[in-house]
């Protein structure tokens, strides 16, 4: 049988419900990004990466993709060289019943969150049209090139509108590498 999961799960509704305002104005006044608090203790990270290792040792991970759009219109893929990924569903609640968990919170949690302050109102998130992924970068050469979440947009069907993103790497130092990087308009 599966494990039961260590991650609070009140705990963490109760943080991403209280960080909300703080993370609409940051959306509303950047209009790109918010940077917020940690909302897992340590111990439920690393229970997680853990997890997330298992997944990997179970073939779990593929080689990633992403998409830009051509000169023509169209979506181009391109490999991602040295990065692998996983899309974890409830067929891996088994194998990682607290990153299921915690993705299932988050969908089921922020959106409406979000959409219920003044800032990000008009904003209509929804849990219905989501990509979870787990991606994991190769030592030394790894590439994460540049690339937008929904490269078609909204016009094309893409409807996602909010990417969040969880580092699950312990003892990280600036310099260690994989720095989140927006390219913001305006060329910031």
């Amino acid at each position: 049988p599966p494990a039961d999961p260590v991650l609070d799960v009140e705990a963490l509704r109760e943080s991403l419900l209280g960080a909300a305002p703080a993370m609409a104005e940051g959306l509303a006044e950047r209009g790109h990004y918010c940077t917020g608090p940690n909302f897992l203790p340590a111990p439920a990270v690393e229970v997680m990466r853990g997890q997330a290792v298992a997944l990997r040792s179970l073939g779990r991970y593929v080689p990633s993709w992403s998409e830009r759009i051509g000169t023509d219109g169209t979506a181009v893929r391109f490999e991602k060289e040295g990065v692998h990924a996983c899309e974890p569903d409830g067929e891996d609640y088994g194998t990682a019943p607290d990153l299921v968990t915690y993705m299932a919170v988050l969908l089921g949690t922020l959106p409406p969150a979000l959409n219920g302050q003044p800032a990000t109102a008009g904003a209509a998130l929804s849990a219905a049209a989501f990509n979870a992924k787990l991606a994991v970068t190769s030592p030394g050469g790894s590439s994460y090139p540049l690339h937008v979440d929904n490269p078609q947009g909204l016009g094309a069907g893409d409807v996602r509108k909010l990417t969040c993103i969880l580092y699950l790497n312990p003892n990280y130092r600036d310099g260690d590498g994989g720095e989140l990087r927006l390219h913001l308009d305006g060329g910031d």
